[in-house]
């Protein structure tokens, strides 16, 4: 008979078997918000404010890996120049924090590793001594946390918007918007 690949055919119907991974990630995001709005002219509002998030990431051994944090201005003017109420010009500034995918704390934080195993038995996942030669070397792939930038901070998109609104009627508006992004920080 036919040796079964590793990984593979399990002696029973069900799924196939592979090497268990224990993964305990934490990641928490604390952000505070804080804005106002001033009317500068009957027909002209100023809004401004500013976002905080911090990201902690935390992997194998509950050690803090990433701990960054960023400032997000925000910044935005109306402008109602026909003053009847209806039409609007508006412009804003605003920054918006990109967050760590929680995937890359599993993968890179927790102990996950690329395993290349030969074994020929279909009932057993343990490394097999006699199935390892020069042409199959068996491997344990990586380590089990990656480095981590000390100096890494948060990924930010910065976003620039510009329109013009006109009400029609009582339920539609119509409008002209170009909005411009730019990634920092990549």
């Amino acid at each position: 008979p036919s040796a079964a690949p590793p990984f593979c055919c399990p002696p029973h119907p069900g799924p196939p078997v592979s090497a268990p991974l224990v993964a305990n990630p934490d990641h928490d995001v604390i952000t505070g918000f804080l804005q106002d709005s001033w009317r500068i002219l009957p027909n002209l509002t100023l809004n401004a404010g500013v976002r905080y998030e911090k990201q902690l990431i935390r992997g194998l051994g509950n050690v803090t890996f990433i701990n960054v944090g960023h400032f997000s201005p925000r910044i935005g003017v109306t402008w109602d120049f026909l003053k009847d109420g209806k039409t609007k010009l508006f412009a804003s500034y605003g920054q918006f924090v990109e967050s760590v995918p929680l995937d890359m704390n599993i993968r890179s934080l927790n102990g996950e590793r690329d395993a290349t195993i030969f074994n020929f038995d279909p009932t057993s996942i343990a490394y097999d001594p006699a199935a390892n030669t020069d042409n199959t070397p068996s491997a344990i792939k990586g380590t089990a946390v990656n480095d981590v930038d000390p100096n890494l901070k948060a990924q930010y998109q910065e976003e620039i918007l510009v329109g013009v609104d006109r009400q029609i009627g009582s339920t539609w508006t119509v409008g002209l918007h170009g909005i411009y992004r730019s990634l920092r920080r990549v």
